[in-house]
Parts: structure tokens; sequence; C-alpha cells
């Protein structure tokens, strides 16, 4: 392996990366916190309250909408950072040509993951509530 031309921006060590994108998801997900409180706050005893809708709807918003914005524009604009890597002087760059990458890459760097963990996630949720439908994937144990 060749060594890398001068000027060649190195890659940020792992644990640096690490610590750039908890700092971020502390940030982003403020508001599905906030969601998570208004729902924990609804008894549920006289159906679903208003502000139980309000904390979902913070909840969902945060997860999707606001990371979705977050990620793309702090890390597709010029700068390349989001607060997490400003914080440890870490950024997005174009590795041909060691610009922004821009919004649209920006905005898949995130989307792609994002998809993925969903679909994934999806097929965990089917796969463990599996049994819950399909009398031969329980296996029941007889007493003597």
């Amino acid at each position: 392996m060749q060594p890398a031309p001068p000027g060649t921006p190195t890659l940020a060590p792992w644990a640096r990366r690490f610590a750039a994108i908890l700092i971020d998801y502390v940030l982003v997900l403020i508001p599905a916190a906030v969601g998570i409180v208004l729902i924990a706050l609804d008894n549920f005893d006289d159906g679903i309250a208003p502000i139980a809708v309000v904390g979902l709807v913070l909840l969902v918003f945060s997860i999707t909408v606001v990371q979705a914005l977050y990620f793309t524009i702090l890390n597709g604009n010029e700068r390349g950072q989001t607060y997490g890597k400003r914080a440890l002087g870490i950024r997005v760059i174009d590795a041909e040509e060691g610009g922004p990458i821009g919004y649209g890459r920006s905005l898949a760097r995130w989307g792609v993951p994002f998809v993925i963990n969903l679909i994934f996630g999806f097929f965990t949720l089917i796969d463990d509530l599996w049994p819950l439908w399909d009398a031969h994937s329980i296996v029941v144990r007889e007493q003597n």
C-alpha cells in the first residue's frame, strides 16, 4: 500500500467518531425523550389523552424528520460537521475532491441505514411475534 499524498486528510479514529455520534444522538433525541415523558404522563384510563398524542407525534417526528434534517443539513453543508463532529474536530468530506459531500449524499448517508434498520427491525419484530400465530413454533414441556 502506498502512502497517502501530502495534504490528504486522515480518517478520524473510531473512538472519536463514536463519541461524535453519541453527542449527535443525545441532541436529536431530546424531542423523543420529551415525547416519551408526555406519553408516560397519560394513564390511559379514559382512552388516549391529547398529551399522549402530542408525545407520540414528538417521538415519531424526532426519530424521522428531526434526524433526517439534522444529519442531512449539517453533514452536507460547507462545514460538513454535525455538532458532535464539531466538538471532536472531525468532519465529512468528499474522498476524491476534499470538499463537502452535498445534501443528496448526506441524506443518503442517513437514509440508507435508517431504511435498512427499519426493514430488518420489522422482520425481527415479526420473527419475535411469530409464536403468537404459529402453534408449531411454541414448544410446551409436559409435566409428569
